[in-house]
């Protein structure tokens, strides 16, 4: 098959060896530490039950939060905030991520993370997203869960309102946010204490630019890669 008209599964081990086999010059290996993966102009394979066009519609409406929230505050940061819309909002809605809306600390969920505690933006507005389509379809929520609705979104980082971080007592947030890079340590050490007690689930980490140039960071991606590989 020629190489221009070749798609590539990403998230399949015969994809990704694919790639490196007509693409080698994607993969970098550098002496001074890291591995990258440029993806840039890359066709991939659709991914199955996903509609763009729904998507879109839905991270025009997030965005549409996002920025109320930013300008009731007159404060936060709106750039990282939309510049991952597309991936939160895909990934809650592709079934890749166990989530319950209605018990959303069910102890069988799958954790989220968010390193780039900044996007706090983002991460409240696609809760109330997630909420203002239960209430207006008259669905029940667990009494505890600390809801954020599209109406509380005018008191972001205000007294009473949405917190200017992400905070783990909310629905889709598992650890508060810590210091630049903490979340790749927090998803590690959640997934591995899961997998030692037979859990099946799995640990998702947003993070930006500034967090992959931690330190810390680099610690536990390279354990990671240690521990996934001897289990």
């Amino acid at each position: 098959m020629p190489i221009a008209e070749t798609r590539y599964n990403l998230l399949d081990l015969e994809g990704r060896q694919m790639l490196a086999l007509y693409e080698p010059e994607r993969f970098q290996c550098r002496v001074e530490g890291g591995a990258y993966l440029n993806l840039r102009d890359l066709q991939l394979d659709p991914l199955p039950g996903i509609d763009e066009s729904k998507i879109a519609e839905l991270c025009r409406l997030t965005r549409g939060l996002m920025f109320t929230a930013v300008d009731a505050a007159q404060s936060g940061h709106p750039g990282g905030s939309s510049s991952k819309a597309e991936q939160v909002v895909t990934l809650l809605l592709s079934g890749a991520l166990a989530f319950d809306a209605r018990n959303p600390k069910h102890p069988g969920r799958d954790r989220v993370i968010w390193s780039a505690g900044h996007c706090s933006p983002l991460f409240h507005s696609v809760v109330a997203l997630v909420y203002e389509a239960l209430r207006r379809k008259g669905i029940a929520v667990a009494p505890d869960a600390e809801i954020v609705y599209p109406e509380d979104l005018v008191r972001f980082r205000r007294w009473g309102g949405p917190s200017g971080h992400v905070e783990s007592y909310a629905p889709l947030a598992d650890t508060s946010t810590g210091s630049s890079g903490h979340g790749f340590s927090a998803g590690l050490g959640m997934a591995l204490l899961h997998r030692s007690c037979g859990l099946n689930t799995k640990a998702f980490v947003i993070a930006g630019d500034a967090e992959t140039e931690e330190g810390m960071s680099y610690e536990a991606r390279n354990l990671a890669g240690i521990w996934v590989c001897a289990t």
